[in-house]
């Protein structure tokens, strides 16, 4: 008896726990659509996006193009945006090159050659850590790990681009791809193939290149210039 009391009480409490969940789904929708709070952030291109606007202060109707890299503010096209507060934790990072190789991210189906540069000089670590945590925040020990190393291992995922090259670029990390899967985002940056092993050579001139391109597109510092000055 006790025991059927208690499954039921059990039941009762998951059973409201959720409506309630559901009803701040609900209520949320509404609010944001009258606009009394700001959509909330499903991706990670979005929760960037969104904070490096407030951080110039840029504001207008807003979307992001997932499959192809891009985010448009208004008319305006940009590609993925990082906002200004990654780049000055990255800046307070240690740039001592002591891996080889670098490699973090989740096992998928195209990233089995990541396992070809394992040794004593690389970091190879398939976790899904990356999915499970929240989409705004800085994770100072993937970053860190960018930072020590001279290359990093940026296979694709679900679509041709991934954020692991760009964040190998701020971390001033030369990437690493498959030079079957190049796309438009990647035009103008200086990268090695994973096939080509033998002509992996570190460059002081080729991460300063990379970095001044991914400020000039990845960032809105210019776009923060304008208005301000």
């Amino acid at each position: 008896m006790f025991t059927a009391y208690y499954r039921l009480k059990e039941r009762i409490v998951i059973a409201l726990k959720w409506r309630i969940i559901h009803l701040t789904r609900l209520a949320r929708k509404k609010l944001e659509k009258y606009k009394f709070l700001p959509p909330k952030p499903e991706l990670k291109q979005e929760a960037l996006f969104w904070e490096a606007l407030q951080e110039t202060g840029m504001d207008g109707e807003k979307r992001i193009d997932h499959i192809n890299a891009r985010c448009y503010l208004n008319d305006k096209e940009f590609y993925v945006i990082f906002p200004l507060r990654y780049l000055a934790s990255v800046k307070k990072l240690d740039k001592t090159k002591t891996l080889h190789y670098v490699f973090v991210g989740k096992e998928e189906e195209g990233r089995e050659w990541v396992n070809e540069f394992s040794g004593d000089k690389s970091f190879i670590s398939l976790t899904d850590k990356g999915w499970k945590m929240p989409k705004n925040l800085f994770d100072s020990t993937y970053y860190q790990l960018l930072c020590n190393s001279k290359f990093t291992l940026c296979p694709r995922g679900k679509f041709l681009w991934t954020y692991r090259f760009y964040e190998a670029i701020m971390c001033k990390s030369i990437p690493i791809v498959d030079k079957h899967y190049e796309e438009p985002s990647m035009w103008g940056f200086k990268y090695y193939y994973y096939q080509e092993s033998s002509t992996h050579l570190f460059s002081q001139d080729i991460v300063e290149h990379n970095y001044r391109l991914f400020l000039q597109r990845h960032t809105l510092i210019d776009e923060f210039l304008e208005l301000v000055l």
